[in-house]
Formats: structure tokens, sequence, C-alpha cells
């Protein structure tokens, strides 16, 4: 299928949502220092602004920010809290870092584990960005939120804010999200999808069933989670991720994220573990997260010595088939997209924020990057040499990549056929 639509999450004019800014004396922030992570006043403000809302990601989620916290907060950084009112009334929760040196930086956690930044606010407030700005420009250099759904309430108020406050600022895009729309009926998706994928994924299918018993299940949680994950987490490490060292199991602070992650998603309905079992042998797996209106595709794999049977494209198969013929979500996020992705799912796009103060780091770190960017851009040679080793990279990247995956499945098959 040509899935070359973007969706536009959140996607109002900034003239709609950002209304009148003449009520700024009713603004307010209030902001404090977590070093631990989240309070639990904090957990509660996130949780009842997401309901007023009608939920939100992962993303924003208490459990997700205070997972992340415990296992991958900078050294020696505390988390800052900032609570954004308007008329009286919690507008957004807004959690931030803070990064000393010659440049003072105000930052979203993320790392490579969170893929977008998703800040519950409420969109008929965005003009109380205003007032975390103010407190921003007189403590900091340097404010970078993103990547951000572009169009969202978050990115809208952010911009139009500093825009009014006449603070340099730079929104650059980023990869986009492969994202997916539920609702659209297994029906109509199957009959748009690519006559090869589906031909392919169908076919390898048969092939599996003619080896013996094949198993899809949904686990959400139970006394066997720890040793599924276990069991699921060793298999990622087989493939080309465990001799890349980017597997789960190749990192003590990744490991415990995403089994202290799963553990307290299931203990709230939130866990969506898909696995597929070829005669009880474990050859995939798909760990997600739901809330709300969205499952989130968080880390999936299969064994390398099946990968002639494309066993993780079978297993998307059929749980994309389980949830649109029975919807339990709207949205399939499926991290950010590439060409494979593509096939499956359309593009939304994000947008990376920075806004800098007046100070003089900020303006020395402003004329050194974004501004001096937009004027190399202007030279067509040399944007052309950018792009090219851009791409060159990438290339690289890719082949080195195929080259593992090709390299360790064929010491699979050769294990496998000499094995007595």
């Amino acid at each position: 299928m040509a899935f070359t639509r973007p969706i536009h999450m959140f996607s109002r004019s900034a003239s709609e949502l950002c209304g009148s800014v003449a009520d700024q004396s009713t603004m307010r922030v209030n902001c404090h220092s977590q070093p631990a992570g989240l309070a639990p006043s904090d957990v509660l403000d996130i949780e009842n602004l997401a309901q007023s809302l009608g939920g939100g990601t992962i993303y924003s989620s208490p459990m997700w920010l205070r997972c992340w916290w415990k296992h991958f907060a900078p050294r020696g950084t505390e988390l800052i809290v900032h609570r954004l009112y308007a008329g009286g009334q919690l507008a957004g929760v807004v959690p931030l870092m803070e990064h000393g040196g010659w440049l003072r930086q105000w930052t979203a956690p993320r790392n490579a584990q969170s893929l977008i930044v998703d800040i519950m606010f409420d969109p008929g407030s965005l003009h109380a960005w205003h007032g975390l700005l103010e407190t921003f420009a007189r403590s900091a250099h340097l404010l970078e939120i993103g990547p951000l759904p572009a169009s969202s309430p978050a990115s809208l108020g952010l911009t139009r804010a500093a825009e009014q406050q006449r603070l340099k600022h730079a929104v650059s895009r980023t990869t986009p999200l492969a994202l997916l729309d539920l609702t659209i009926g297994w029906k109509t998706y199957r009959s748009n999808l690519s006559r090869n994928l589906l031909g392919n994924t169908e076919r390898v299918q048969r092939r599996l069933a003619a080896l013996g018993s094949v198993d899809f299940q949904e686990y959400t949680g139970g006394p066997e989670l720890p040793a599924l994950l276990t069991e699921c987490f060793e298999l990622e490490a087989r493939t080309w991720k465990g001799a890349e060292h980017s597997a789960i199991l190749s990192d003590a602070a990744t490991l415990g994220f995403y089994t202290d992650l799963s553990l307290e998603a299931a203990a709230v309905g939130a866990l969506s573990l898909y696995t597929l079992r070829l005669n009880g042998r474990l050859i995939a797996f798909d760990l997600c997260l739901r809330r709300g209106q969205w499952i989130h595709d968080l880390k999936f794999s299969y064994e390398p010595d099946m990968a002639r049977y494309a066993p993780c494209n079978v297993l998307r198969y059929l749980f994309l088939k389980r949830e649109m013929e029975a919807p339990r979500a709207r949205w399939y996020e499926l991290g950010m997209q590439c060409d494979w992705k593509a096939r499956w799912t359309t593009s939304a796009p994000l947008e990376t924020i920075r806004v800098y103060s007046n100070r003089l780091p900020a303006q020395v770190a402003w004329l050194s990057g974004p501004a001096l960017r937009r004027q190399l851009k202007r030279i067509p040679v040399l944007r052309r040499t950018v792009e090219t080793v851009r791409q060159f990279r990438t290339r690289t990247r890719l082949l080195r990549r195929a080259a593992l995956k090709h390299s360790l499945n064929a010491d699979h098959t050769e294990k496998t056929m000499s094995a007595p």
C-alpha cells in the first residue's frame, strides 16, 4: 500500500488554538525539583489532565517517566516539573531536565528509548506557555523540547509564545513517526496493502503452518511474565542487535527499564506482549504498551534461523488483523518511520523546538547554530555536499546491518543443518 499521506496528530490551526493573550495576568508557573523523579502530586496532576483531555500517549504517562528517570536519569541532574496555569486552572505539566555549564539548558527527558516527547496540555490554554518562557529566560539559555507531534497543542503554544516574546527559536523537522489508524477496518486495510507484502506474508504463514503447530498469543500479565520477558530478550540478543550491542540485554539500564516498564504496565492492564511460536518454540515477539487510544510498539524481534519465514511480518499481520476486527484503540505507533515500516503504516510529522533566551551565551549558540546553518544552506554546492555525505552515511549503516544479518542467518542455518 502506498501509505504516503502524512497524518497530522492534533492538527488544528494556530489561530484557532492560541487565541488571545490579553489575559496573561492570569498565567502563572509553579515548579519544583525532584531528584528522584515525579512526586505523587505530579502523577495525580498528569493523570487528571490526561483524563480531562481524553488521554495521551504512553510517553506522557507517569509510568513511563518514572521508569525512564529511574534507569536513565543523567548523573547530577534533577527533574524540574513545571505546572502551567491559565485563569487559575491547570493547563499543562511540563517535566524538564536542567543542565549546567556555560550554556544552561532545559531539555525534555528523552533518549533512544523515548521516541517522542508528548506533553499533556490543554489546547484551549496555549498562551500559558508565556509563563514558562518568562521563567526560562530568567534562569537558562536554551530550551529544547522534541521531537513533538507537529501541530500539537504543545508545539503550537511554545512557538507562538516564543514569537510573541521575541525570543529567537528554531523549529526543525525530524524523522516522522510510523503511524496507523486502526479504525479503517481490516478489509479496507488488507485490500490496500502492497500486493507483494500481502502475498509474501500470507505465503510464509502457510509455509510455517506446514512445519507444525503455529501459536499466536497475547500476554497481558500473570506469574509467567518475568520468564517470558527473559525468553523474549534472549531471542533479541541472538539477532544482529546483539552483535551490534544494541539489544536490551546489552545494557543493564535498558534491561532494567524494559523489565520494570513491562511489569508496571501489566499491573495496570497496559501491557500487550504478542508471541509467535512454532511447535512450542518462540520464533517472534512484539512488546506493546497501551494507553487510551494508543498502542505503542516498543520492541520486536525474531529467531535468526527463521528469517526466511519472516516471522515478524506474520506476527504483525495477525496482530493487526485482530486489532482491526475488534478495535480497542485508534492509533498504532511503530516507532520512527523507515522504508519497511512505510509498507505497513503512514507517517506523522514530528518537530523539535529550540528557544534561545536573550543572554549572551544563548545568542552565541544561536549564531553558531541555526543562524549559521541557514546561511550555509544558501550555498548550493555546500548544501549538495552535506546531503551527499548524509546519504552515504545512511547507506553505509544500512549495508553494514544487512551484511551482519546475512552473516548471522547463515551461521544459524549452518548450525541447524549440522545438528544431529
